[in-house]
């Protein structure tokens, strides 16, 4: 009988340590910068931190979207200023006019992220146009205070002109 549960437990032990194997091997999530370069080939060129909910006081979405703008001497605003300055300096040989951010889920930090960086380069002098092609969920005419009675849909089908979608804000050089 002792010999049975010593076996069993043995067993147990060494099964149980195979199953953590096998879920840490399985595990194809990104966790750290590293994982990201390895996984994509590509250069880090910064990382932007996650707000803390004490930073925010509870005034949702719009807060969190123009917290650099609204807090330029933060932590937050710091990285947004350097990963700017990597993305320019990346490409020091020629102009950058375009930036595309993407995900493959929703509520990843897309528009966040595009409103931090905007700012950055808006207050770095350059002109910058975010454009919001989510046409399902758009957001960022709710954060950026513009409205949303035309856009990108009015032109592509054509019905209007560049000058009727576009619209400023309160951020100087920075358009939607």
């Amino acid at each position: 009988l002792r010999f049975n549960v010593a076996a069993a437990a043995v067993l147990s032990m060494l099964l149980g340590l195979g199953l953590v194997m096998l879920l840490v091997f399985m595990d194809r999530t990104i966790k750290t910068t590293a994982d990201a370069q390895t996984a994509t080939s590509a250069p880090v060129l910064g990382i932007i931190p996650m707000l803390d909910e004490r930073e925010l006081a509870n005034n949702g979405e719009s807060a969190r979207d123009l917290y650099v703008a609204q807090q330029p001497t933060s932590r937050v605003a710091e990285c947004c200023r350097s990963l700017r300055t990597n993305i320019m300096f990346s490409a020091a040989d020629r102009q950058i006019k375009t930036i595309v951010v993407s995900s493959a889920n929703p509520r990843e930090g897309k528009t966040t992220s595009v409103i931090y960086l905007g700012t950055t380069m808006a207050q770095s002098g350059q002109r910058v146009l975010l454009i919001d092609t989510d046409m399902r969920r758009p957001r960022l005419h709710v954060s950026m205070g513009v409205p949303r009675q035309t856009g990108l849909s009015n032109l592509i089908v054509g019905d209007k002109d560049y000058d009727d979608v576009i619209r400023t804000t309160d951020i100087p050089n920075l358009f939607v």
